[in-house]
């Protein structure tokens, strides 16, 4: 038996564990946490999660992924302390990044329906 099948996570579940695990190491490490967001979706991939870009940036606006501070194509930026301390202005949106998240959010969304 294996101890997937006892504790049954959810993808997300899992998704914010794994997203809280580079936070944990970024502190230890005493750096900003980043990776691309290929080498997360690899991971998670490994971990029998399959999820794309669209999904994880969506997961990610919702706030599932309280880990993460921020995402774009390219890279994910974790809660760390390090980088906290690098940007605090940086720790929360813009109200024109938000509406423009949202905008592109509502696009891809439309987009998937036809």
């Amino acid at each position: 038996m294996n101890i997937r099948d006892i504790i049954r996570e959810t993808d997300g579940e899992e998704l914010a564990a794994l997203a809280q695990f580079f936070v944990g190491r970024a502190d230890d490490e005493n750096a900003a946490g980043e990776l691309s967001v290929d080498a997360f979706m690899q991971m998670a991939s490994k971990m029998g999660i399959n999820i794309d870009k669209d999904t994880l940036q969506a997961a990610v606006q919702s706030g599932q992924l309280g880990g993460i501070a921020d995402m774009n194509d390219d890279k994910i930026v974790f809660k760390s302390k390090k980088a906290a301390e690098l940007n605090p202005a940086d720790r929360y949106m813009s109200l024109d990044k938000a509406k423009m998240t949202m905008q592109q959010a509502a696009k891809r969304a439309a987009n998937k329906r036809k």
